[in-house]
């Protein structure tokens, strides 16, 4: 598919811009080790290797690595420990973090053509701390956050909101994101052009395995200058 000319690009932010998913290993283990601490002897060794791999080989868009963690734990959704292994999942997110390479010159040069603001879903303060952490705050001119606005994507109205907050129509805009569902579905159902940038765990995927079909399809975020050019 072709993608119109545009003077907005909208940015999801993490596995876009930041590696949240190489951070998964050392976090499913952070909260494993919590989960035996709390847990004793109602988790096994054989048991818990077996959550642990599930949760990780888990894919992040169908059901999050830690809601598999605690969908396999032998404790109840509403057990105050879960509280605990959440917190121990989420506590070195910002420590592991990483930036994807040449994400500042990638920034610097797209915004020499166009407007750009990111659309991340996720609690405010956490996804405020990963802009701030990278320094994106100066890099982009709007962060659009979905706890923020009580909306997420793929519901058009929040790409909708960027939209307005940049004073440019969504048919001259296009969205940038690693989620099929959430980024591209998302932009294309809102009016916006709509460009994949595909994950490692897509990488086997052709377009007759996708539920729609992507403007543009980037295999790294550094690679969209010259794409667009």
């Amino acid at each position: 598919m072709a993608l119109r000319p545009i003077r907005l690009l909208t940015l999801d932010l993490d596995d876009t811009l930041v590696d949240s998913d190489g951070t998964a290993v050392e976090r499913i283990a952070d909260a494993m080790r919590r989960a035996r601490e709390l847990l004793g002897a109602a988790l096994d060794d054989a048991s818990a290797e077996r959550i642990r791999a599930a949760a990780v080989a888990a894919d992040p868009v169908v059901e999050g690595r830690l809601a598999t963690l605690v969908r396999l734990l032998p404790i109840a959704p509403e057990d105050e420990r879960v509280a605990e292994i959440r917190a121990a999942y989420n506590a070195r997110l910002l420590e592991l973090l990483r930036a994807f390479p040449d994400m500042h010159e990638t920034l610097r040069a797209l915004r020499d053509r166009y407007r750009l603001v990111i659309i991340t879903n996720g609690p405010e303060e956490l996804q405020r701390s990963k802009v701030e952490r990278f320094g994106l705050q100066d890099a982009v001119d709007d962060v659009v956050i979905s706890g923020a606005l009580g909306i997420h994507k793929p519901d058009p109205r929040i790409f909708w909101e960027a939209c307005r907050r940049a004073g440019i129509d969504p048919a001259e805009a296009a969205h940038v994101g690693d989620a099929i569902t959430t980024d591209v579905a998302g932009a294309q159902g809102a009016g916006m052009g709509a460009i994949w940038c595909r994950p490692e765990r897509a990488r086997a995927l052709t377009e007759a395995d996708l539920p729609v079909i992507p403007d543009l399809t980037i295999e790294r975020f550094h690679e969209l200058p010259s794409a667009l050019a």
